[in-house]
């Protein structure tokens, strides 16, 4: 199991990620300042010319998320399908956690393992956004053999319920805002969305905050939630 190998026992509050952009082999490094702040640092390998060159098994002990993230849904490079068929095999065979977009779990299923993984959905585009009733259909599906189900997206009219509507599907759910708003990450994350991402010094997305704020304002809730 992904979660015993990485030190976490269960999902029951928000996992703290640090992203982190990869955009040299020595930018690894970085996860130092932040392993005793957060409980995984996501590695963001497509900001490297060739992810397959990162020594991944000198990582297979270390608390990380891989993500190959496609151009489509936010990558910063864009690489050949092949090129991330061939790492997700990699890390799979290893036991290694990583982070797949569901519209590539649809187009390559046969060749893609999601069981106790990350599928994500992400929205840039709100014209191409998925009808709600779709995407409960969809997420339903992985629900049972995913770690975790993820949906983000640009702000939108009716947003915050869209993306409310998908959390009350189960306890392994995730879903933020990409807004400037620091806040609303906060407060999806307080309303049992399981994942906050944070950054160490660069932020991938927007509304990101340094990741000893983050674990300093959820220590302080924490606290006061201990006294109650």
């Amino acid at each position: 199991m992904v979660l015993s190998r990485i030190g976490i026992k269960k999902i029951s509050r928000p996992l703290i990620i640090a992203a982190l952009p990869v955009k040299r082999v020595e930018d690894i490094e970085k996860m130092r300042e932040v392993r005793d702040i957060v409980d995984l640092v996501e590695l963001r390998v497509d900001y490297l010319e060739d992810p397959l060159a990162l020594d991944y098994e000198s990582l297979e002990k270390e608390k990380v998320l891989i993500t190959l993230r496609d151009a489509d849904e936010g990558g910063f490079i864009k690489h050949p399908n092949e090129v991330k068929l061939r790492l997700l095999k990699y890390l799979d065979e290893r036991g290694m956690l990583y982070d797949v977009e569901m519209r590539f779990v649809e187009k390559y299923h046969s060749e893609v393992n999601y069981e106790d993984k990350i599928v994500s959905y992400h929205v840039f585009n709100s014209s191409q956004l998925m009808d709600i009733d779709t995407l409960r259909a969809k997420a339903r599906k992985y629900l049972d053999k995913v770690l975790i189900f993820k949906v983000a997206t640009v702000p939108f009219p009716g947003y915050r319920s869209y993306l409310t509507s998908i959390l009350e599907l189960g306890d392994n759910v995730a879903v933020m805002p990409m807004s400037p708003s620091a806040r609303e990450r906060i407060a999806f994350a307080l309303l049992g969305s399981k994942i906050l991402f944070c950054c160490i010094d660069t932020p991938t997305a927007q509304g990101q905050i340094r990741c000893n704020h983050v674990r300093e304002i959820l220590n302080t809730i924490d606290k006061y939630d201990r006294m109650n």
